[in-house]
């Protein structure tokens, strides 16, 4: 059981940040609990890429700036982010990972060091090498680079054979780059309708109050009771509510899937830097043998006994158990994300069904909400009879709402003067008897007669 919940804010200014209690029970009969904040997640999104090469990683929610951090996006990364630990928990190989033990785990200062550690490159010059071998292998495998070699050469272009493993990888990583393109135009769309959807809620609502204000005026004739205000108030509501929730699901789900089919091509692209690597060290050998690359990796042995490289000397039997581990490397990377790949499939097709399922059991509770409503208030408004107009009515009613209307402007200037005026002295009569403390003032403003 893994269970992450709602969100506390910890520091203030720009070291604030949020974090998440995240609970678990996968260890042990006791309840573990640590507070993880999002960068937390995403060292163990980055770990579980680097020591589980091939395996299609479960999605996270992605980074967004913190001034745009309301309570809706905070809740809905809450739950991307539980959900992204409980696909890790649920998968066979990543579960078994030492970092996502970390992870449940560590106390708040340990997976810090683990962090800081992780960013430590062990051999910067092997890694350097690394790269560049690979680099050169990808770039000298291009087509436009074959063709102008051999133009310079004056050799005719030799296509090399593949393999049966890079021909049903090919179709793979083709189908998987189409369905990524036909996903993110899926979601631009959705996220187009929604749009638009909410632009047409907040129209209804606009619709609502100018209704509402039409009511409260007609509210004192007596032949307007039987108007359903209300009712077509309710109507509109309701249809302003399903607008703005219609689609809402709908884009979450297939912002989901688009993000899922993205770890796909993470795992495809991983393959292929495996593949790169393994090219490159028989390149290596083949330079240092004098042979070509096939012929180096059918006959392993067969090399001298020095070689330059390019960041270093490489004895014969370092060049062969360099190739030899490459080799075993890409095959299994190769096994894994050919299986994770199936399994995506069968998965994929579970998904989306629940989406759609989903989808369409929304729009039908929204219907039948809908007719409930319209079963209601049709019957109000079906009501035809109407109170008689007594003569003369109207006309004090609406004089008396403008009235109203003067006297609430008239009264609104008088206290903008009152607030602008000293405190009014006493005044005296020409007699010897003056005003008492409780005379009124005398208004500049007032009303004299001449």
């Amino acid at each position: 059981m893994i269970y992450v919940g709602d969100a506390g804010r910890v520091g203030d200014g720009v070291n604030g940040h949020h974090v998440y209690p995240v609970r678990c029970s996968l260890f042990g009969p006791s309840i573990t609990e640590v507070d993880r904040r999002y960068s937390d997640f995403a060292w163990l999104h980055a770990q579980l890429a680097k020591t589980c090469p091939g395996c299609i990683l479960p999605p996270i929610p992605g980074k967004v700036v913190g001034i745009l951090h309301s309570r809706e996006f905070l809740e809905a990364r809450r739950i991307g982010l539980q959900k992204f630990l409980t696909n890790v928990a649920a998968h066979e190989v990543l579960m078994h990972a030492p970092s996502f033990r970390q992870f449940l785990q560590a106390s708040t200062v340990d997976l810090s060091a683990l962090k800081a550690k992780a960013k430590v490159v062990n051999d910067p010059k092997q890694a350097l090498t690394n790269w560049f071998g690979k680099a050169v292998q990808k770039f000298s495998e291009h087509d436009k680079v074959q063709s102008l070699a051999a133009r310079a050469t004056g050799r005719d272009v030799v296509a090399k054979p593949k393999s049966d493993q890079d021909l049903a990888f090919d179709q793979i990583a083709g189908y998987v780059t189409m369905l990524d393109g036909h996903a993110k135009t899926l979601q631009q769309k959705v996220l187009a309708a929604y749009r638009a959807n909410r632009a047409t809620s907040a129209a209804y609502c606009d619709v609502i109050e100018a209704t509402s204000e039409l009511a409260e005026l007609e509210s004192s004739l007596p032949e307007m009771k039987s108007v359903g205000f209300q009712s077509v108030m309710e109507i509109v509501d309701i249809r302003a509510k399903h607008l703005d929730s219609d689609w809402a699901m709908l884009t979450d789900a297939v912002d989901d899937f688009s993000r899922w089919i993205t770890s796909v091509q993470a795992a495809l692209a991983t393959r292929e830097d495996r593949r790169f690597a393994y090219q490159a060290q028989l390149a290596a050998a083949a330079k240092l043998s004098g042979e070509s690359p096939e012929a180096a990796s059918e006959s392993p042995d067969k090399q001298r006994s020095s070689f330059s490289s390019f960041l270093g000397q490489s004895s014969a039997s370092h060049v062969n158990a360099a190739v030899q581990v490459a080799k075993a490397d890409f095959e299994a990377v190769h096994e894994r994300v050919m299986s994770e790949v199936l399994k995506f499939r069968e998965e994929k097709a579970s998904v989306l069904k629940v989406m759609f399922l989903q989808f369409a059991s929304l729009q039908l509770d929204n219907a039948t909400e809908f007719s409930e409503t319209l079963h209601r208030v049709v019957p109000k408004l079906k009501d035809t009879s109407t109170a008689p107009v007594a003569a003369g009515h109207v006309s004090s009613v609406y004089l008396s709402t403008a009235n109203d209307h003067q006297s609430s402007q008239y009264q609104d200037f008088e206290d903008v003067i009152q607030s602008n005026q000293t405190p009014a002295t006493k005044t005296h009569k020409n007699s010897s008897h003056s005003l008492d403390d409780n005379a009124l003032p005398v208004t500049p403003y007032a009303d004299v007669s001449l």
